[in-house]
């Protein structure tokens, strides 16, 4: 079970926070962040999407997103 990352971003992939778990450079975690909320689809119940090699657990808030970034090992769902 690895976290690699949780931040909260804006509905447009903007990091208003955002604290790594694993050695990561700033560029990726921004990349993922801003590719984030085209694969989040407001109208599903389902909070979790997967990119690639990572998996998005997220909670939408007002204007915001909770977000959690793990591998797609992780049995966080």
């Amino acid at each position: 079970m690895v976290v690699l990352a949780a931040s909260i971003c804006t509905r447009g992939g903007k990091a208003v926070l955002s604290r790594q778990f694993r050695e990561m450079q700033r560029s990726r975690i921004e990349a993922l962040l801003a590719s984030f909320p085209k694969l989040a689809d407001s109208g599903t119940q389902h909070t979790t999407v997967e990119q690639d090699n990572v998996r998005f657990v997220y909670q939408p808030l007002d204007e915001l997103y909770m977000v959690l970034i793990t591998n797609r090992q992780s049995n966080i769902l």
